[in-house]
């Protein structure tokens, strides 16, 4: 993979457009086996702006044969899922994994989903913002891999969810 398959576009063809503004305010990039055309690969997402920034990471975009095997595989395994996501390096850098819920969990998991409701996601990823402060400081490259390193265990289920077959 190369820098371009990870970096997110960030003008837009303006030529014939009423509206000049930027697509977007800031840089962004996605790094990961798929980089940014693969949102289900767990990595490392950055986003990088003048006022503000975010680092995040996890399952973002499952189509849903991998969103299903990320359930099977927490149904099989919801002590080692919630022993990643309550780890307290994981809880004090990111705070919990976030996604929009299923309003109706599909039977299949029901069961499940009484013993770890996470299973209802439809995203399993984590995010932070980061401050001005924090992305002008010298030592940014070591807290960003820092930030990355405490999500370590819940990239690693997220994988082996994604890979189990």
């Amino acid at each position: 993979m190369t820098a371009k398959d990870a970096m997110f576009r960030l003008h837009r063809d303006v030529r014939f457009s009423k509206d000049k503004s930027p697509y977007k305010t800031h840089v962004s990039a996605h790094i990961s086996r798929g980089g940014r055309k693969d949102m289900a690969e767990p990595g490392l997402y950055i986003e990088i702006g003048a006022d503000k920034g975010g680092l995040a990471g996890g399952v973002y975009m499952p189509d849903k044969e991998q969103l299903s095997t990320i359930r099977s595989w927490i149904a099989e395994h919801p002590k080692e899922f919630r022993s990643a996501v309550t780890s307290k390096a994981f809880v004090q850098a990111f705070g919990e994994i976030r996604g929009d819920r299923n309003k109706i969990v599909p039977a299949e998991f029901r069961d499940a989903a009484q013993q770890e409701p996470l299973i209802s996601l439809k995203q399993f990823y984590y995010w932070k913002d980061l401050t001005p402060a924090f992305l002008a400081s010298k030592d940014l490259a070591k807290k960003i891999v820092d930030l990355h390193n405490a999500a370590k265990p819940v990239r690693d289920v997220l994988r082996a969810a994604l890979h189990a077959s």
